[in-house]
């Protein structure tokens, strides 16, 4: 049984976001936050753009509509986290 290309984005996605989610369980040492708060953030963006990328192909308005309600928080926390 062959994946299709639409089945690898999505696997592409998952990876990418579960990424973020490992190094989220790592924000919570003090000194190690500095280094890794900008590498989620790359990360995050990745996702963002792979989730827009199959979008593309699905034109699902609750998958934009999450995709700007992800980009958002991730954005405040990224800032929230340079001013703490």
């Amino acid at each position: 049984m062959s994946i299709s290309d639409f089945e690898l984005k999505w696997i592409k996605f998952t990876k990418s976001l579960r990424s973020v989610g490992v190094l989220l369980i790592f924000v919570m040492i003090p000194f190690l936050a500095f280094v890794i708060i900008p590498i989620q953030f790359i990360l995050t963006m990745v996702a963002i753009r792979d989730i827009k990328i199959i979008n593309h192909e699905l034109n699902d308005p609750y998958l934009k509509n999450f995709r700007s309600k992800y980009l958002a928080a991730s954005i405040l926390k990224f800032i929230g986290s340079i001013i703490v």
